[in-house]
């Protein structure tokens, strides 16, 4: 069963070197991370701009790959980036950006469902007729897809 994905499910942090988080951003529900704009200045330039990019865990769930209690993993890589600004020589900046070690930087969450069912049925029949034991089956059909889940 694929889960949709549904807008600002998962946060995504922009770190660093020093370890600070310098932006979040969230997913739409096409899994676009959105971080917004990154503004830089002339101090900028000519210095080395290396983040790292990772899913955050929320409080209270799984560690990092691990699945939570409401059934979702959570992608434990991390994506280097590196920007390099360059003066365009007109008042502008170009930036430039290089994700170490992969084209594409691509996130991967896991959705398992669990659960128990405790169910149970009676067959009544009026008139004084006592069936014998297993002498009616009961089915119990998926409704969804019209299959047959249990005899």
């Amino acid at each position: 069963m694929v889960e949709k994905l549904e807008n600002n499910q998962f946060i995504f942090d922009i770190i660093d070197q020093d370890g600070k988080i310098v932006k979040s951003g969230f997913n739409n529900s096409d899994g676009d991370i959105l971080f917004g704009v990154f503004k830089f200045g002339i101090k900028d330039l000519n210095k080395p701009h290396m983040y790292t990019i990772k899913e955050r865990v929320p409080n209270n769930e799984a560690s990092e790959g691990q699945t939570s209690e409401i059934g979702y993993s959570y992608d434990p890589r991390e994506f280097k980036v590196n920007i390099l600004l360059v003066d365009n020589g007109d008042g502008t900046m170009t930036s430039t950006t290089t994700i170490v070690g992969d084209n594409k930087i691509k996130f991967e969450n896991t959705y398992k469902a669990k659960g128990t069912l405790n169910l149970t049925a009676k067959k009544v029949i009026r008139g004084g007729f006592t069936p014998k034991n297993d002498q009616f089956k009961f089915k119990l059909i998926n409704m969804d897809d019209n299959k047959k889940m249990f005899v």
